[in-house]
């Protein structure tokens, strides 16, 4: 159509010439324009032929401050995004995304800490710790305790049987109430027996009893062994009787003094208080009296002794008494 143009008007012709260049210049657009739809277009390529690209954590680009929550992509990946401050701005405002970078797969949300099968967390939650448990002494025991006694050589069978029970929750002893408790031992009831002088236990364990509560579910239950202890002869209860003294100034009234201490010792040491019963035979006789000035011992006809004392045991088959009498002073007054 050009050429047609150029044949019949010749005087036209020149200004409708090609530019000289043109061809190069189309070539030099063309050449900047596809490489340039290609780098625009690798991401989109990148994203769908690669959808999982791991990179490093980077910092946040958000205000200080401000919170960051990790947001799914449409393929898996997580994005950064920035969530407004409520006290900057209202809590009707909408999340601002920011996706910069891709990052791995997201985990849950608010994900558990295994330490069995995560051993290696990239960002671990740690679980919350379990409760203290309540301290042993201060749970509710059950205190079973086997009967025990001591008892003198008589070169027979001497024995001990049965037992006690009751509940502490603490130190506090709060009864019986809402358990039961059942021996279940091989025999009826648990004993112990023994005839040369030694000591010998019923040897009671946990197992022998069945404890059972319709009020507490968590207890524990304590076991304190019986036993029975057989003194032999030469195992001597020694008794020390003592009575008691005052003295006062002369004044011109009556003054009294009364009563006596007891104690015992045998080969082991103290002896127990409730292995043996001291007692004055004539009431009144541990009793001084006087005005004047003097020393006055105890006695209300005589003067008191060991005569004047029996004494029991079973733990013991031979004991001895020494006895100090006890007495009343009453000073005189310098002139």
């Amino acid at each position: 159509m050009i050429r047609e143009i150029n044949n019949q008007y010749p005087e036209f012709a020149e200004p409708y010439e090609p530019v000289k260049g043109a061809k190069k210049h189309n070539r030099l657009v063309f050449g900047f324009a596809v490489p340039g739809f290609l780098l625009i277009s690798l991401p989109v390529i990148l994203n769908s032929v690669i959808p999982e690209i791991i990179i490093p954590d980077l910092p946040s680009h958000t205000e200080p401050g401000a919170p960051v929550a990790y947001v799914p992509g449409p393929k898996g990946e997580i994005f950064h995004e920035y969530k407004p401050t409520p006290e900057l701005e209202p809590e009707t405002t909408p999340y601002t995304p920011y996706y910069p970078y891709y990052r791995r797969p997201a985990r849950p949300q608010n994900p558990v800490y295994n330490p069995t099968t995560d051993t290696t967390p990239s960002n671990p939650v740690r679980p919350r710790p379990e409760p203290s448990p309540k301290p042993e002494e201060d749970k509710v025991r059950v205190v079973i305790t086997g009967n025990n006694d001591t008892l003198a050589y008589v070169a027979d069978d001497l024995y001990v049987e049965g037992y006690t029970w009751t509940v502490y929750e603490g130190d506090e002893e709060i009864g019986q109430n809402g358990f039961t408790v059942e021996y279940s031992g091989d025999s009826d009831i648990p004993y112990v027996t023994g005839i040369e002088p030694g000591t010998y236990y019923m040897g009671l364990q946990e197992s022998d009893f069945e404890v059972s509560s319709d009020t507490y579910d968590d207890y524990v239950i304590e076991i304190e062994d019986g036993w029975l202890k057989i003194n032999g002869e030469e195992n001597v209860l020694h008794i020390y009787i003592t009575g008691n003294t005052a003295t006062y100034p002369y004044d011109g009234n009556v003054h009294t003094v009364d009563g006596y201490t007891v104690r015992a010792e045998d080969n082991d040491g103290e002896a127990d208080s409730s292995l043996y019963t001291v007692t004055l035979n004539t009431a009144g006789q541990d009793h001084a009296s006087a005005t004047n000035a003097g020393d006055y011992p105890m006695g209300l006809i005589s003067e008191m002794s060991a005569d004047d004392f029996t004494v029991t045991t079973d733990a013991y088959s031979n004991y001895d008494i020494e006895f100090t009498n006890g007495s009343l002073t009453i000073e005189k007054v310098n002139a």
